[in-house]
């Protein structure tokens, strides 16, 4: 018997709905490490839900498997429905069974009809009803007795700066899976803060390496050099260090790696930290409508409600997948390189699209129930340096993989920064400057730059006050604002007010909560801008000279860069199979060549530990 996913218990009350669904109050008995669900006469327990269906769909379609069934866990008498739905189709009624005086050491078996992927498959589940006065379901697994097309070997690897704690726990976590743990698996720990201790992590499938502090990019680079050095690793697994994530994520990735029929490029899931039954993102698309575009596909999809799930039957094709949870083949490795030094944001795009242009026909695909849980944007403080990295690197990447023209690219950028001049965030318009000016350095820039120094230097001169409120002013955010063509053409003719005089402006500060609201600030000398998720904000006020300065020198710049621009873009495209070489990336991390993997008394300033 070949394991292919197990029902999973929900590890809190919080996302008790991602794992099963009742008529009555879901009861779960903690009986050792081993739980249960404890359910009255003609009480019915349903796992249609996200976290235990069964995607018939994607695993007919990306896998060889056939013939699967669940062994389940049950003590009493019960009735076992099996259901099939498909999206925007009613659900199908498969089949039905009785199985009475159960015991919880002997397992029932239930069929599932064949895999066919031209038979339109959904996504199964099952009904489990109570007849007796009491019943115990104690879990089960969904299996196959079909031999697996490969022998897969896994290197996890989780670029960390200063998360120490997240990192421990997500490591715990995999280590003590004892089904897990019968996998062939090694953990690399690229620790770009320096502030783990080889004591946190006494295991031989444990990797730590020390590394100087290149951003996300460069502790991934670290760590796939190291990966690679271990001549037995067939997969990669990307992981951000401050996910939450259940090790049943990374079993159901070894199953469909064990099974599939070719080789993709594989992305989880993404859930939000804060509202843990809302989608943030089963991959993204980047630069399809307007250049610099991210959009999040199926953002903000509930998963609590059968319809959300069905949705996931309705695969979009990413053109990326978010660094998150990301996996691929040391072939495809082979094919397109390493990461570009992006140091951090836009890394995962950039790749992506890579395979897509390297590799056609390659997918990348998304696969439900691979799922982490990560903070959301909205959660997050906007920072100067995500601005910068964001937005240099995407100008990069269209430069490298895309077509689009300058105009257009410039229209995009033009309207944030206008935009921000127009609340009077100058520090938001300059950053955004400073990341088109690098941009038109070209290549030689990311060569010769200190990666470590123009980061402090980033991080130091964007420093903002951001102050904490008690109390979230929500009328004031919720005024209604009427748009009218002749107020909007004054707006602009007046660049929002700062070509008018200082006695026609009000002291009143006005809130607003994104630069989509600029409206609101004309007239104003002082904006508050408010967080409600963080429940914070900062101001920004009026200074007329700076922020005509500002525009004056964007405009300036767009006439400089649209000579530029062809040339500049000849290099960015040349530069790539540099930048992604192997050769490249030992240099720049100040790797002894042939010696990525040093021990600790070896290798400065890298180095790598593990018990001998």
């Amino acid at each position: 018997m070949k394991v292919i996913q197990r029902i999973r218990f929900p590890r809190d009350l919080a996302t008790t709905g991602l794992y099963f669904t009742s008529d009555q109050p879901v009861s779960i008995l903690q009986r050792g490490a081993q739980p249960s669900v404890e359910l009255g006469r003609g009480e019915v327990l349903s796992l249609n839900t996200y976290m235990n269906s069964f995607f018939e769909k994607q695993y007919a379609q990306y896998t060889c498997l056939k013939a699967l069934y669940y062994e389940l866990k049950l003590e009493g008498d019960f009735k076992i429905r099996v259901y099939r739905r498909r999206f925007g189709v009613m659900e199908d009624h498969l089949s039905e069974h009785i199985f009475e005086d159960c015991s919880l050491a002997r397992p029932v078996r239930v069929s599932l009809p064949e895999l066919n992927s031209g038979l339109s498959p959904g996504r199964i589940y099952l009904e489990l009803q109570c007849l007796g006065s009491r019943g115990l379901f104690g879990g089960g697994v969904l299996a196959t007795d079909q031999e697996s097309s490969r022998r897969i070997s896994l290197a996890i690897i989780i670029c960390t700066y200063k998360r120490d704690e997240d990192v421990k726990e997500t490591v715990r976590m995999i280590l003590e899976d004892s089904q897990l743990t019968e996998r062939d698996f090694k953990i690399f720990i690229v620790d770009n803060g320096r502030t783990l201790a080889w004591e946190n992590f006494m295991d031989d499938r444990v990797i730590l390496i020390k590394n100087r502090n290149v951003g996300g990019a460069g502790g991934f680079a670290r760590g796939m050099i190291a990966a690679l050095e271990e001549d037995h690793c067939t997969h990669f697994l990307l992981m951000d260090d401050d996910t939450e994530v259940e090790s049943e994520a990374l079993f159901r990735l070894f199953s469909l790696r064990e099974y599939e029929n070719q080789d993709y490029a594989v992305t989880g899931n993404l859930l939000d930290r804060n509202c843990k039954n809302s989608l943030i993102s089963t991959g993204g698309r980047y630069g399809v409508n307007l250049p610099l575009e991210l959009v999040q596909i199926k953002n903000g999809v509930d998963l609590l409600f059968p319809v959300g799930v069905d949705s996931l039957l309705n695969e979009e094709n990413p053109n990326f997948g978010g660094w998150w949870f990301f996996s691929f083949s040391r072939e495809l490795l082979r094919k397109v390189g390493l990461p570009m030094p992006f140091f951090v944001r836009g890394d995962d795009i950039e790749f992506g699209l890579r395979i897509h242009h390297q590799c056609p026909g390659y997918q990348i695909i998304t696969f439900p129930t691979l799922a982490v849980w990560h903070m959301p944007d909205y959660g997050k403080h906007n920072t100067v340096c995500k601005i910068y990295y964001a937005n240099r690197n995407r100008l990069i990447t269209n430069a490298i993989h895309l077509t689009w023209g300058y105009w257009p690219t410039v229209s995009v950028l033009s309207i944030k920064l206008f935009s921000a001049v127009w609340v009077f965030d100058y520090q938001f318009a300059d950053i955004l400057m400073r990341s088109f000016i690098d941009y038109l350095k070209g290549p030689r820039f990311l060569k010769e730059e200190d990666a470590e120094k123009l980061h402090d230097e980033i991080v130091k001169n964007g420093e903002q006050s951001l102050r904490k409120s008690e109390s979230c002013p929500m009328s004031e955010l919720m005024k209604k604002f009427k748009r009218h063509p002749l107020k909007t053409l004054v707006r602009l003719l007046t660049l929002n007010g700062h070509l008018l005089l200082n006695g026609m402006m009000s002291e009143e500060p006005v809130y607003l909560q994104g630069y989509g609201e600029w409206r609101k600030a004309f007239l104003r000398k002082h904006v508050i801008f408010y967080n409600r998720y963080l429940g914070t904000y900062c101001e920004y006020h009026m200074d007329r000279r700076l922020g005509i300065k500002l525009l004056v020198k964007w405009i300036l710049l767009v006439i400089k860069g649209m000579f530029k621009k062809p040339w500049v873009n000849a290099a960015w495209k040349n530069s790539l199979k540099e930048f992604s070489s192997l050769e490249f990336w030992k240099n720049y991390l100040g790797l002894v060549s042939g010696d990525a993997c040093a021990k600790p008394q070896e290798a400065s300033p890298v180095t790598t530990s593990r018990r001998e």
